[in-house]
């Protein structure tokens, strides 16, 4: 890694750690490696509905207020909202799809190391509870 990513990276909360834990294999033959999501910073666009991580990033402060995982981010986005409009009008929600390949359990395991790394305030458990997602 470069001084210039690294320096980026300590900057915007990313660090070499975290890239790895976004990378998972999964037997396919001969043993296959994917990258759980893309490379790049997380989108604040309108989310698809597809499987992914997500955030809610305080537009204050950049802390990240809360971290989950779904497999429609387009309908977990209008779930916060709906039921917490008070942090969707202090907080940002970022989010990555997941690769096709990512199952339900790799999800919930990025989930956990997240949220058990970042400590954001608006989590009440530990993670990596919810229904099993398709894949």
């Amino acid at each position: 890694m470069s001084w210039l990513s690294s320096f980026f990276g300590s900057l915007f909360g990313r660090h070499d750690d975290e890239q790895a834990q976004e990378t998972t294999s999964e037997p396919m033959g001969d043993e296959a490696t994917f990258r759980l999501f893309g490379p790049g910073r997380p989108s604040c666009q309108d989310p698809p509905a597809a499987k992914g991580e997500y955030r809610f990033v305080n537009t204050d402060t950049g802390e990240i207020g809360y971290v989950g995982q779904t497999n429609n981010l387009k309908r977990r986005k209008r779930e916060h909202e709906r039921a917490r409009p008070d942090v969707a009008a202090t907080h940002r929600f970022e989010w990555k799809q997941a690769h096709d390949k990512a199952t339900s359990a790799d999800l919930k395991d990025h989930e956990r190391k997240k949220i058990k790394k970042k400590k954001p305030p608006l989590n009440r458990r530990a993670g990596g509870g919810g229904p099993n997602a398709a894949g």
